[in-house]
């Protein structure tokens, strides 16, 4: 990579480049063009309202993800949601972004060594409280920790969400498994209701890993 050392002042032009004596302000582009680093509050801000951002194919740009979700077709029901200890979630589908190799096999995931941030949910219907977790299965380490969330048994009914966010660092390649409970066991439909035609197909649940370049 070629350095470039830049004196503690310098001004091209007013609306062009300029660089605080404090080494800590960086301006590029005018009021309107909209590129500034570090001014006043040490904060990052690239475009404006309106303005589209395009990264190249550097780190910002190759960005790795993969989605393993419960794929259910649109007259299909979530599942039975059964009360007592956590459960293995059911997933049974793998949407990648990018080349993150994550294999999944009976709701297990394989995932490889590396740091993470880490998205899913799992919708509940008529179970009281519910919630979800994220754990390392030799020896069942905890990961992550979903939301508490609450869907009344009586009616009128609802459906309720428990999300998981955050981020892990995974030493090695490391097996992963999503976990259930809930307090009232409710059948069919428990792990999310059918979508009436709304959308195709139903996803009652789902996380997704981005691998931190």
């Amino acid at each position: 990579m070629t350095s470039i050392t830049v004196p503690e002042t310098l001004i091209t032009n007013s609306t062009d480049l300029s660089i605080s004596a404090s080494g800590q302000d960086i301006s590029i582009g005018d009021s309107s063009n909209n590129v500034v680093i570090g001014q006043n509050t040490n904060s990052i801000t690239i475009g404006s309202v309106g303005t589209i951002v395009t990264f190249g194919s550097g780190p910002l740009g190759n960005i790795s993800g993969v989605s393993i979700i419960s794929y259910e077709t649109t007259a299909t029901q979530g599942g039975t949601a059964t009360a007592g200890s956590f459960l293995t979630y059911p997933l049974n589908t793998i949407v990648n972004y990018g080349s993150l190799n994550v294999t999944l096999s009976s709701s297990q995931l394989t995932v490889p060594a590396g740091n993470y941030f880490v998205t899913g949910y799992v919708k509940f219907v008529r179970i009281n409280n519910g919630v979800v977790k994220l754990i390392n299965t030799a020896g069942g380490a905890l990961l992550l920790t979903g939301s508490c969330s609450y869907s009344t048994p009586a009616n009128p009914y609802t459906d309720t969400t428990s999300i998981i966010n955050g981020y892990i660092t995974l030493g090695s390649s490391t097996v992963i498994e999503l976990q259930y409970r809930v307090a009232s066991t409710q059948a069919t439909y428990g792990l999310g209701s059918l979508n009436v035609a709304l959308i195709t197909p139903n996803y009652p649940g789902k996380v997704t890993f981005f691998k931190l370049l």
